[in-house]
């Protein structure tokens, strides 16, 4: 603002020392001088008005400018780290989906190893119950009977141990077991102990 005051000043000194010459030689062209200075001192503070006006509104804009700038760099600066967010949310969206993955091949390994337990559970019982059934005919095999006496029977052609069973009053199993037969085959010409 300092500035523009300096050239100002400099005119209205110019004019003035015009007009006071003109002010010392004659009076009435001393007034009529007066007055112009007067109306040019009105001119010149109109003129300095309208560039203080001027430079207020010079600094606005180079105020709103900088403001602006600063704001650009706000936005620079956020849009950066948008884009930083973006990988890392990327990145992120990645990482679930290999872990959902993951947890899905987790559940059907999970559940096949269920299946396969149950599978091995269900053999345990079958083998305790084998276990208790070999343990039974191991016990009924090695005990003799003190009570049945056995007879001797050659098979012929047409037997089967039901056929026998039923001449003899027994059943199948009891022929087997006296016999220690796996199967009901029966071989033509060989001996069969039968109760009697």
């Amino acid at each position: 603002m300092r500035h523009y005051l300096v050239p100002i000043l400099l005119v209205i000194a110019g004019c003035s020392n015009s007009k006071m010459a003109a002010f010392n030689g004659d009076s009435a062209k001393g007034e009529w001088a007066l007055e112009e200075l007067r109306v040019e001192l009105g001119d010149v503070k109109h003129a300095l008005n309208a560039t203080q006006v001027q430079l207020h509104l010079l600094e606005e804009r180079v105020s709103h400018t900088k403001e602006v700038d600063n704001i650009s760099q706000q936005i620079a600066v956020l849009e950066k780290k948008i884009t930083q967010l973006e990988k890392v949310h990327e990145r992120t969206v990645a990482d679930l989906r290999h872990l959902n993955h993951l947890s899905g091949q987790t559940a059907e390994a999970l559940s096949e190893y269920k299946d396969k337990c149950q599978d091995l559970d269900q053999r345990f019982e079958e083998l305790a119950k084998l276990k208790g059934t070999l343990t039974s005919i191991s016990k009924s095999l090695s005990a003799k009977p003190a009570e049945a006496s056995t007879a001797t029977y050659r098979i012929q052609a047409g037997d089967s141990l039901e056929k026998i069973a039923r001449r003899y009053n027994t059943t199948v199993e009891t022929l087997k077991k006296l016999n220690r037969l796996e199967n009901d085959r029966i071989i033509v010409g060989k001996d069969l102990n039968v109760p009697e």
